[in-house]
């Protein structure tokens, strides 16, 4: 790809095709250090991070304005990093659920009930056994 400019989105959500690639997709979310959904980045020909965060300004954590008064990215793009310039605001804050990544592996960490046992059995089994679903017996008794 020759593009002078990339700019990449991630997005939480539960489409299941999107869990598909998502597995894909992981590693390049953790090489750029992505912390949460809707977080954009924008990169230039040789693929240096120019610009990350927010789109704008029209949403954040317990409002919505009708329209943004900052639109960040817009204002990045406008600015001619294909000429290789710097962007005046090259990192803005991000809002939106943080990325989930699963903790790396201990191969002599201690087993526990609660992270290797419950939670699983909570996020997979109890739902189905229940009285009147699809399992015989109830992990409620």
């Amino acid at each position: 790809m020759d593009a002078p400019v990339v700019v990449l989105m991630f997005l939480g959500t539960e489409c299941p095709l999107s869990k598909l690639h998502a597995v894909r997709l992981v590693d390049l979310v953790d090489r750029l250090d992505a912390q949460r959904t809707s977080e954009v980045f924008v990169l230039d020909r040789r693929r240096q991070i120019r610009y990350r965060r927010r789109i704008d300004d029209r949403y954040g954590v317990g409002y919505a304005h009708r329209q943004a008064e900052c639109s960040d990215l817009r204002a990045a793009l406008d600015e001619p990093i294909a000429a290789g310039r710097t962007v005046k605001v090259p990192v803005t804050e991000a809002v939106g659920c943080f990325i989930g990544r699963k903790p790396d592996r201990q191969p002599d960490a201690p087993v526990n009930y609660t992270a290797q046992t419950a939670l699983p059995l909570n996020k997979h089994c109890v739902k189905f056994h229940r009285a009147g679903e699809i399992y015989p017996f109830s992990l409620f008794d």
